[in-house]
């Protein structure tokens, strides 16, 4: 599933690949079912929707360790901390090592968010 010329997993197919590897391996991830819905299901995978990324093994890494923590979060009863945790880890896909994003990064991190309709600063409002 690794396209060739990136070397990296399209993220169009995320959802595809932990379906095959979750047919043929059994895997217990400490990982929330509503953090683990928005990262892969059909109707949500944000981490699915960002449009021309391919994630390298150590993205999805972080990912998974960021959601985690999200995670743990939510199971301590810090539903609020959670899920900031869990947005923060997909701005941190968009724009890791910045804290501001420009205006055509912002309108790709709503994409993934399934936003599409946010084409001009206006629409922010």
């Amino acid at each position: 599933m690794k396209d060739r010329k990136s070397g990296g997993m399209p993220a169009n197919e995320l959802t595809d690949m932990h379906g095959e590897l979750a047919s043929k391996f059994k895997l217990l991830l400490p990982i929330n079912p509503v953090h683990f819905g928005q990262m892969i299901h059909p109707y949500k995978a944000y981490l699915a929707n960002f449009p021309n990324k391919h994630f390298s093994f150590p993205e999805l890494w972080e990912v998974y360790l960021n959601q985690i923590a999200a995670g743990l979060e939510r199971a301590s009863g810090r539903e609020l901390f959670a899920n900031e945790l869990s947005c923060l880890c997909f701005w941190m896909v968009k724009s890791p090592n910045q804290g501001f994003m420009s205006f055509e990064d912002s309108k790709e991190l709503m994409h993934a968010f399934r936003f599409h309709r946010m084409e001009t600063q206006a629409d922010f409002r």
